[in-house]
Order: structure tokens, then C-alpha cells, then sequence
């Protein structure tokens, strides 16, 4: 199988300032974008093709209708969206399939307590928020929620018919107003999520059982479980919690597929949890 190669822009974290690596070197996602008429053999097909000037590559096939929101739009926008959030950080730019999607990470300053880890240190967790923006319309334009999980820097994923707000990319589409949720999506978090992890800390769990669950309503895959029984990463879970991180630590750091793919199946295992602890 061949890996996708994933352009990735880390960006060091300065306490209540804003970072833009933008103002300091060209970002990965700055490149431009032209839009034509599709034809085939001199007939019009209907459709346009968005693709990138500088290497001729297509990045995308969309409708008349499909209203393009350049990266560099999306990200400025996001920037100043932030900006009125509060204090954050840029952690990373992720750039794939060529360029045709992009992912931003910001880290909000302010902090949540989960609960006691194992050694008896608090499990502090940091709201985040991904800026998704593609050019050929499989990311939404928007905010999708996470968290930054202190102890392991795992980029934990909440659920996704909750908390995510994002737009399809057409004429009406207004960026701005999309970029206003982030309160919103914040007072989610507090109300239902937060919660149920700090349920999920205390909550002794068969692991073995639970794992399998996962598996068998093909929330994670064989492949994934067998790699982490094999090193022994199951064997100090004892909560729900433990399972749940063991699983996106997996996905953050040592997920050796795309990107794309790593960040569907962090959000498919808290679907998964939820799904099987109901």
C-alpha cells in the first residue's frame, strides 16, 4: 500500500500569543489555486476543476454552484476567529492528498480536570479546535472540536454529530458566522462531554471485552488491537478512560497511514465508546 506523504508545518507554542506561521515563512497551504471549465473532447461536462498552479496537479472535481474557499481564506479567517475565542496557540498545519485538504490545530489556554491517572497526577485536558478546508469536497469548511490531552499529548476527538460545526462549500456559505461557534462548541463540551469522561475515569471496565466490542462493531480494526495486545498496551487499563486513550494515543503518534486516516478512526473509537458503554 502506498503511503500518503503528509506535509506537516510544527509550530512552537507561545503562551498567550498568537502563532501564525504565516508571518514567520510561507505555510505549506499557501500555494495558488485556479478554477476552469471541465471539457472533455471539447464538450462541457458541467462541472469545474480546481487545481494547483504551481504543479498542474487537479486537486479537485465540483459543481457550478461549489463555492471555493481557498486555504489561505479559511486560515485567516480562523486566525482572527481565535483571536476573539482568547488566548490559544497553533500546534500544527497538516497538508494532504497534494494539497487538496488542510487541517490547522489551535490549543485554547484554558484547561479541564478529568479525574487521578494512575500515578496520581492530574489528567488535564485543553480544549482544541481543527480548521478543516478541502478542494475536493470531502472536508466541510470549519471548526471541528477536540482536545489536547496534557499527559500524553493526545489529540483526543469528540463526538461528531455533537460537536462539530462545519459548512458545505456553496454560494450561501458564510465563513465568518461559521467561525462564531467556537463558544458554542466549547459550552458543549462542558455540558455533555466533560462529564462522561470524568464518568469514564471511574468506570472499571472488562478491557478484554470491551476491546472486542470495539472490533466486532468495526470501530477499530483487527489490525489496530492486535499491535497494541502485542505490546502490551492493554496491560494497565482498567477504566473506561484507560482503554480510550490507549487507542488515541495509538492514532496520534504511531499511526503509520495517512493522516486522513488516522484522524477518521480517533473520532471512530469515541463514536465506538459510546456506542458499546452507552
Amino acid at each position: 500500500m502506498v503511503q500518503e506523504k503528509v506535509a506537516v508545518a510544527k509550530v512552537e507554542a507561545v503562551e498567550g500569543e498568537v502563532v501564525d506561521k504565516r508571518e514567520a515563512e510561507k505555510a505549506p497551504y499557501d500555494f495558488e489555486v485556479k478554477r476552469e471549465k471541465l471539457t472533455i473532447h471539447g464538450i462541457d461536462t458541467g462541472k469545474d476543476a480546481i487545481y494547483r498552479a504551481d504543479a498542474k496537479v487537479c486537486l479537485g472535481v465540483v459543481s457550478r454552484d461549489y463555492k471555493m474557499v481557498t486555504h489561505q481564506e479559511a486560515a485567516k479567517t480562523a486566525y482572527e476567529a481565535m483571536k476573539g475565542f482568547g488566548k490559544f496557540s497553533t500546534l500544527r498545519h497538516h497538508l494532504t492528498q497534494g494539497g487538496a485538504r488542510v487541517y490547522i490545530e489551535f490549543k485554547a489556554e484554558k484547561q479541564y480536570n478529568i479525574g487521578k491517572i494512575f500515578d496520581g497526577k492530574d489528567d488535564i485536558v485543553n480544549p482544541m479546535f481543527v480548521l478543516n478546508n478541502s478542494y475536493d469536497g470531502t472536508k466541510q469548511c470549519g471548526f471541528e472540536f477536540a482536545v489536547y490531552r496534557l499527559v500524553c499529548k493526545n489529540g483526543l476527538r469528540v463526538p461528531q454529530k455533537v460537536f462539530i460545526s462545519l459548512h458545505k462549500h456553496t454560494q450561501d456559505l458564510n465563513l465568518t458566522s461559521t467561525m462564531a461557534h467556537l463558544k458554542q462548541l466549547t459550552q458543549d463540551f462542558e455540558t455533555k462531554t466533560l462529564p462522561l469522561w470524568k464518568t469514564w475515569n471511574t468506570r472499571a471496565v472488562k478491557v478484554d471485552s470491551l476491546v472486542d466490542s470495539l472490533v466486532e462493531k468495526e470501530y477499530v480494526t483487527n489490525r489496530t488491537v492486535k499491535r497494541l495486545r502485542e505490546a502490551n498496551q492493554f496491560e494497565k487499563n482498567k477504566t473506561a478512560w484507560d482503554v480510550y486513550n490507549t487507542f488515541t494515543a495509538y492514532y496520534t503518534h504511531d499511526y503509520k497511514d495517512s493522516f486522513d486516516s488516522a484522524h477518521y478512526y480517533n473520532q471512530r473509537v469515541i463514536d465506538g465508546m459510546m456506542n458499546v458503554l452507552g
